[in-house]
């Protein structure tokens, strides 16, 4: 998110490394690294429902996300430590029906609108959409997309159709060249094995404090993550109250800023 959301303008702060939480048992393809793609396919495409009958859901990932709940509980995380994050309103309905009579009912299940400014120690990210026209609707959209992939602290699991999502964003194509061959996988939990996506020309997306402060998403609450590279919680333009701090300071809240 740093590079491809804010310009490569932040910076982690020194804090927000080294946050892998060994004690937590979970079968990371890479346990030094962990975050990962989990490629699951839906046949026939995603469904279609929720109270207005044109919401998303796809059951084998929701089946996903309810076996990485459980497993992360299973291996010592508390449930307040997790939190799953979905792209549709249908899809956060039916994993919470999944997770109701589970050990994982308390886990937090919500669209990412809701997780706007907060976090959770691991988080579960669905991305629902999987169909041969490439179609992503919310899925593409950058904003929703930054605030998706920087609410983990120490890791991250995102759940989705690889084929769809690279094809159809490129966004998404550039988040699995950037987990690279070992960290974008298939098949069971705890028995992956490497998925291999076609590599496509990636172009940068940036968003500017003009788009962040025309949209309903807040610049001053947007955030990056403590995974690997990527930054943890600060918008390369604050507003303009904080814009002064940024400059005296050269930091933005807990945030290093390159530039103001």
């Amino acid at each position: 998110p740093s590079q491809r959301f804010y310009e490569g303008k932040l910076l982690s702060d020194a804090s927000t490394h080294n946050n892998v939480r060994s004690d937590v048992r979970f079968p990371w393809p890479d346990p030094a690294s962990p975050s990962f793609f989990w490629h699951v396919t839906q046949p026939g495409g995603e469904g279609r429902g929720g109270r207005s009958g044109t919401s998303s859901f796809n059951t084998r990932e929701a089946e996903a996300v309810v076996a990485c709940v459980l497993s992360l509980v299973e291996g010592g995380a508390k449930t307040s430590d997790i939190g799953v994050i979905s792209m549709y309103d249908a899809q956060r309905a039916l994993i919470t029906s999944l997770l109701r009579k589970s050990p994982g009912s308390t886990v937090k299940v919500a669209n990412v609108d809701s997780f706007q400014g907060q976090e959770r120690v691991f988080i579960i990210l669905t991305l629902t959409r999987s169909n041969t026209r490439k179609v992503l609707g919310f899925t593409k959209d950058p904003l929703r997309v930054n605030v998706a992939l920087t609410r983990a602290q120490c890791g991250l699991v995102v759940i989705g159709d690889a084929l769809t999502v690279s094809a159809g964003s490129d966004i998404w194509s550039g988040f699995l060249e950037y987990l690279g061959p070992t960290r974008v996988v298939e098949g069971k939990l705890g028995s992956f094995t490497p998925f291999k996506v076609a590599s496509s020309h990636v172009s940068t997306t940036a968003v500017t404090e003009e788009v962040f402060t025309s949209s309903h998403l807040s610049s001053s609450h947007c955030a990056a993550s403590s995974l690997a590279s990527y930054s943890r919680e600060a918008p390369p333009y604050p507003p303009a109250k904080n814009r002064a701090r940024l400059e005296r300071t050269g930091k933005y809240s807990r945030f290093v800023g390159t530039d103001a």
